[in-house]
């Protein structure tokens, strides 16, 4: 019954919230134009907020951005769509080309880049292709073209995008991005999984690999790879989201970069 009750407040509050913080997120971006504080995009997967809280779902002020939406005119997007991909980001980018800001913080990257189980990648695969015209990486990401050794929960893996898919098509259109920030990913320990409910596949730090080729192209980047194990079971709650230690580790990281007033 818990459980039950858990996993509908969790529902409850993923869809109250968007509509509760958007209105939040207005006034302050209405104040800070006001007062010609620089403008700032920030997009992310559900990496953007504190996960463990039913309370928290998709809230902004839960994590580093809450401080970001107070001092500056922010434009925000926090974990859009199920599946919130790179390609989701250079969508909505590019649907904003009527503005300019003064700097652009991008954390996503890890639904892209995780290996994941094939019934998984199908799914995502079949979200993504209204991007087939705009994004030519279904040719390259396609399994007829890749070669899947590891198995998770009887399935083969594969990440959503490759090298070939990254390097071709999706890192041209970020390096044209002015004042891109990109927030990196953490390695996951095999032998601590936090408040996970399993085991997450034993290539999951594949994606370290695409993590590494965009911080090598871009010019602004927050390493995340480099964390000790201690770190990383101080700073997430499961490898992969953070905790209050973790998102104040990121801004302090992030707070030199952001324009000045």
């Amino acid at each position: 019954m818990y459980k039950k009750i858990t996993a509908k407040l969790f529902a409850f509050f993923e869809i109250i919230n968007p509509l509760f913080y958007g209105v939040l997120v207005s006034f302050f971006q209405w104040k800070n134009h006001l007062k010609k504080r620089p403008k700032i995009l920030i997009f992310t997967d559900s990496r953007g907020f504190e996960v463990t809280k039913f309370w928290n779902r998709k809230n902004p002020f839960s994590s580093y951005i809450g401080r970001l939406i107070i001092d500056y005119d922010c434009v925000v997007r926090v974990c859009p769509e199920k599946f919130t991909s790179l390609l989701d980001f250079l969508d909505f980018y590019q649907s904003l080309s009527h503005m300019s800001f003064d700097c652009v913080v991008l954390h996503c990257g890890i639904v892209d880049f995780a290996p994941r189980p094939e019934s998984s990648f199908d799914q995502m695969l079949f979200s993504k292709q209204h991007y087939s015209v705009k994004y030519p990486i279904f040719n390259l990401i396609n399994k007829t073209n890749r070669v899947s050794k590891v198995k998770y929960q009887n399935e083969f893996t594969y990440s959503f995008l490759n090298e070939a898919a990254l390097k071709n098509v999706i890192l041209p259109e970020l390096i044209e991005i002015p004042n891109l920030i990109y927030v990196g990913i953490n390695p996951v320990l095999s032998d601590w999984d936090g408040n996970y409910w399993r085991k997450r596949p034993e290539n999951i730090n594949e994606q370290l690999v695409l993590d590494a080729m965009l911080q090598k192209e871009l010019t602004n980047s927050i390493s995340l790879s480099n964390l000790t194990d201690s770190e990383i079971k101080i700073y997430t709650s499961d490898n992969v989201h953070y905790t209050k230690q973790g998102f104040e580790y990121i801004y302090k990281q992030l707070k030199p970069l952001l324009p000045k007033d």
